[in-house]
């Protein structure tokens, strides 16, 4: 009892349904889908030929051999490149996958192999041409050596092990306040470079595998995938909004 009223159970239910299942509703379908990009532009760099072009070429080679990266003569390094423009910011969480194929040479049995990619600052040049990249031109690239870069943010890494297998995916995964989110959401031109190295060093004695990937240019579409969820519309500003509004009118009504 509220100064002398009985409240009617009845209407304040029926009035608690009207008000907050919609809401609810509307909540859910503001959650927004995630969006998968595929690479607008993927190349690997080769130190054995620093001016050699492989923007065409339907695996993007990564490999690092000798002791610190030292052998520039056999170093790959691969760049990928996403076009995000079309994608509300901010991100909340993203996913950077790449489809292993079989590598080259040979591997030790149980070899693990280690990862590193990091995200090329914003202020680098993210306009670069697959079939114009090379070791020497490379934006981000550290020519000196086989593994390293610059003007670059690591964003995570994963591993393979021994020479990976074709149809393996492998992926890095990050959420608001990690690297990945946090480096996206950073992004003022709408186009992100990633760069992928590998970390730990193979040797020519039987332990020289050149790690692979699926490119854009692969014939089955397997290339490198970019997976977005925007961040979400916050249900309660639209419960307080609507609630706001609902009872606005209610005392309208009243004073009517």
């Amino acid at each position: 009892m509220l100064n002398g009223i009985v409240p009617d159970r009845r209407k304040l239910f029926r009035l608690g349904l009207g008000v907050w299942l919609p809401l609810l509703l509307l909540g859910t379908a503001a959650r927004p889908d995630a969006v998968t990009f595929s690479a607008n532009a993927d190349a690997h760099i080769y130190g054995g030929i620093p001016g050699g072009q492989f923007g065409s070429a339907a695996a993007l080679e990564v490999c690092n051999m000798g002791d610190g990266g030292t052998d520039i003569q056999n170093a790959r390094k691969a760049w990928i490149r996403f076009d995000i423009s079309s994608h509300p910011q901010p991100t909340s969480h993203a996913t950077l996958t790449f489809h292993v194929l079989e590598g080259l040479n040979s591997s030790l049995p149980g070899q693990l192999w280690h990862f590193a990619v990091y995200g090329l600052d914003d202020d680098q040049n993210n306009a670069w041409l697959a079939n114009g990249l090379t070791w020497d031109n490379a934006p981000g690239n550290d020519d000196e050596s086989g593994c390293g870069v610059k003007h670059a943010t690591l964003l995570g890494t994963f591993e393979i092990i021994g020479k990976g297998a074709d149809g393996l995916a492998v992926s890095i995964t990050g959420t608001t306040g990690d690297e990945l989110v946090d480096f996206l959401n950073a992004d003022t031109d709408g186009l992100v470079t990633f760069i992928v190295t590998r970390t730990n060093e193979g040797h020519m004695s039987g332990n020289d595998v050149c790690h692979r990937f699926a490119s854009k240019e692969d014939g089955d579409g397997s290339g490198p995938e970019l997976t977005l969820t925007p961040e979400p519309v916050t249900l309660m500003l639209l419960s307080v909004g609507t609630a706001a509004t609902l009872l606005n009118r209610r005392n309208r009504k009243r004073r009517a």
